[in-house]
């Protein structure tokens, strides 16, 4: 039989002492920020300057989100609540609510990809079981905007008619890196940061089903991207090493930026769930170089995988037909 999948194991540790890492620093770091919390949007490298919630749905090289709707259907139903910044709150909420019901599309895009490719049925299933996640944490984050805001909407349709797969396993592969080894590593990151702050009882129900939940999506783009390395060999090792190597520079290029959010702003947003710009900056530098790094350091193929063999026809990790 073939050896077990090998990733990155000890990923949730590694987020949760990030996260200790942050909250430690935070009052010795100079404030910086970066842009408010917004859909992320790839640099000129392909790898996002900023992640948010869930994983992204890149259609051309660009997230695509649905826009907003009058509805009901797709929210839970959550007690108003009132604060200064409700319309902000509001706002932030709702827009992670459509990063997440994109991300339903994502990973049902995802799951075709690991059934062209051959891979492993657990793989397959954990993909489905992610893309129910996302159903939950879109209704979640529309109740809680509604909660804020006393307006109920949901997502309107999703234009989907351009949507291409994977032309191959190296393009499934660097994508899964970038928006899941990357994009849900720190989408966890930033949840388990916000939960820790969190005082609203609504928000603290909610983080603690998105955190738990995106760290396990994580660990399932590090277990694709290391079965792909065994098929793949030490060039896509390579290719992970210098998007890593970008997203970096992009993180690094936000540093000296000034932090605009005042002390009594910052702390109802987090009171709310929410991050400030200059939070999420720490963060992304964080677990970009505390997780991310020390997970692709460790990403080893084992020496026999599950699933068919690749022939000479599949030596360049292109679909099978």
């Amino acid at each position: 039989m073939a050896s077990r999948l090998r990733y990155c194991a000890d990923l949730r540790q590694r987020l949760l002492t990030a996260i200790r890492a942050t909250a430690s620093a935070a009052s010795r770091c100079p404030a910086g920020g970066s842009r408010t919390a917004e859909a992320a949007s790839p640099d000129a490298s392909g790898c996002g300057s900023s992640w948010a919630s869930g994983r992204p749905f890149i259609v051309d090289g660009a997230p695509r989100l649905a826009g907003l709707a009058p509805r009901s259907d797709w929210l839970r139903n959550m007690a108003a609540k009132a604060s200064p910044l409700a319309a902000r709150i509001a706002a932030e909420w709702r827009e992670d609510a459509r990063m997440e019901h994109a991300s339903i599309a994502a990973f049902a895009r995802f799951t075709l990809d690991l059934l062209a490719f051959g891979a492993p049925a657990e793989l397959v299933e954990l993909a489905q079981r992610a893309a129910l996640d996302e159903v939950e944490h879109a209704r979640l984050c529309f109740g809680l905007a509604a909660r804020y805001s006393g307006v109920e909407t949901g997502p309107a349709p999703l234009p989907a008619a351009d949507l291409r797969l994977a032309g191959s396993l190296w393009d499934a592969a660097t994508s899964a890196f970038e928006e899941g080894c990357i994009g849900e590593t720190l989408a966890a990151l930033f949840a388990e940061s916000a939960l820790a702050r969190a005082r609203d009882p609504e928000v603290v129900l909610a983080l603690q089903q998105i955190a738990e939940q995106e760290g396990r999506h994580a660990e399932l783009a590090w277990r694709f991207v290391g079965w792909s390395l065994a098929r793949l060999g030490p060039d896509l090792r390579y290719e992970l090493e210098r998007r890593l190597a970008l997203a970096q520079q992009t993180s690094a290029a936000a540093r000296g930026e000034p932090d605009r959010e005042s002390p009594g702003n910052r702390a109802v947003l987090h009171a709310a769930g929410r991050l400030s710009a200059a939070d999420k900056r720490r963060l992304t530098d964080a677990g970009l170089r505390d997780i991310v790094a020390r997970c692709v350091a460790q990403l080893t193929p084992p020496a026999a995988v599950a699933g068919p063999a690749l022939t000479s026809a599949d030596d360049s990790g292109t679909r099978s037909t």
